[in-house]
């Protein structure tokens, strides 16, 4: 069995267990302020220190979009690793060359890295088709290139997309949360609510 394949079997043996999707905030990993601010800046140091080995390359930097204090535990990295295979299938299908793959298994959550031979906004336009799933929602598909020797991030509105909708209503994402509009057990009973509708079609 390839590793693919693999993958896809944990993933759907996961999902069969409805127990252990409703379950899956009650223990996991839960870093401190300072260790999230401390991963965010790593991240963005290895992201440069990449494209600065790859300066023609397409980086992706993916994670999983777990609110609340739990940011790891078996299902939060079983839903991680189902992201970055569909992810890969989607780059080798529209003819990809993948550079370089990480895969971090962090206190902060699990983190990918994914370097290719593509141009940054196909890429985008993959990551956003991918975060418009029903599960995919969970996903967190960030595209970065090289400018002039400095990051660049690619947005949804480069590509005439809107901005990611909040799980719960239909203000932007990133307004929610500012605000706190959601508590914490009513974001994470709607992943679990995503996961089980999943898991009923699979």
């Amino acid at each position: 069995m390839s590793i693919e394949m693999e993958a896809s079997s944990m993933w759907s043996e996961k999902l069969k267990n409805k127990q252990a999707i409703e379950e899956m905030f009650q223990n996991g990993s839960v870093p401190s302020l300072q260790e999230v601010l401390h991963n965010r800046e790593q991240r963005v140091k290895l992201l440069a220190t990449l494209l600065e080995r790859y300066p023609e390359a397409t980086a992706l930097s993916i994670k999983c979009n777990i609110p609340g204090p739990i940011k790891n535990n078996d299902m939060i990295f079983s839903l991680f690793q189902h992201g970055m295979m569909e992810m890969e299938n989607r780059l080798s299908e529209k003819g990809c060359k993948v550079l370089y793959k990480k895969v971090l298994n962090l206190k902060t959550g699990p983190e990918g890295f994914i370097l290719v031979s593509a141009d940054a906004f196909s890429v985008k336009l993959q990551s956003i088709q991918l975060e418009e799933q029903s599960w995919g929602r969970l996903l967190d598909v960030d595209i970065f290139y090289r400018k002039e020797g400095i990051l660049q991030g690619v947005s949804r509105s480069e590509l005439n997309y809107p901005n990611r909708k909040c799980l719960i209503c239909d203000q932007e994402a990133k307004v929610c949360a500012a605000r706190r509009v959601h508590s914490v057990t009513t974001l994470q009973d709607k992943i679990k609510e995503i996961l089980l509708h999943t898991s009923d079609n699979l």
